[in-house]
């Protein structure tokens, strides 16, 4: 049961994360698909 919660904190800390640098790099909702292919590269 603890391995479910430790897989959904990372797959939320990480989703924050990509939001917050695709956010910043771009400025706005819409997310180029450069942008993202360059972060998940």
């Amino acid at each position: 049961m603890k391995l479910a919660y430790w897989i959904l904190a990372t797959v939320l800390v990480a989703g924050m994360a990509a939001y917050t640098t695709a956010r910043d790099s771009s400025g706005v909702c819409e997310v180029p698909h450069s942008t993202t292919y360059r972060v998940f590269r």
